[in-house]
């Protein structure tokens, strides 16, 4: 699924299997992300925390989800599955990380660029979270590298979350944020 430009705002990304088989069970890879948000997407929703609002995004050839480029901003992941299969008890990866956040240079005090909150669960081939080159995203309240209850090991193959290439002035874990709520 590709979600691009700056015309790209207020959708809605929720109940799909992205990247495996009905069953939740089998990769079915794609030679891509799974979800890729570029070019000035705004203000979107992956997941949620309804019933039925989270989306299962594994199996996929590269990243879960990508976030790409300067203004692809206010962009809110929550209540996923990424990387495990349909029942949270295995992994079914993607060929790198769960979500990547890469190469936006701009800066925002907490303003939230990405967020990647509320129990979204993470295992992937690489990281869980990988943010590279940017500034001013938040990644808190998941699991990663754990089944959902948190007591089972499912690890990622690298790191759980990786900052590289300039990234600087992320939240990674805590409460909240004292900027502005999306």
């Amino acid at each position: 699924m590709v979600i691009g430009n700056p015309n790209a705002n207020g959708n809605v990304v929720q109940g799909n299997y992205i990247g495996v088989d009905p069953s939740g069970s089998n990769a079915i890879p794609n030679g891509w992300a799974g979800v890729n948000f570029y070019g000035g997407a705004q203000v979107n929703l992956v997941g949620g925390t309804t019933p039925g609002a989270g989306n299962l995004i594994s199996g996929n050839g590269l990243q879960g989800i990508l976030f790409q480029d300067s203004g692809t901003d206010n962009n809110l992941v929550q209540g996923n599955y990424i990387g495990l299969n349909a029942a949270g008890n295995a992994a079914v990866p993607n060929g790198r990380a769960g979500v990547a956040i890469v190469d936006r240079r701009a800066i925002e005090h907490c303003g939230r660029r990405i967020l990647v909150h509320a129990q979204c669960h993470l295992r992937n081939v690489n990281q869980g979270v990988a943010i590279g080159n940017t500034s001013g995203n938040i990644v808190q309240g998941n699991y990663i590298g754990v089944d959902p209850s948190g007591n089972t090991a499912i690890p990622n193959a690298w790191s759980g979350v990786d900052m590289f290439g300039g990234a600087q002035g992320n939240l990674i874990g805590g409460v909240n944020c004292r900027g502005r709520e999306m």
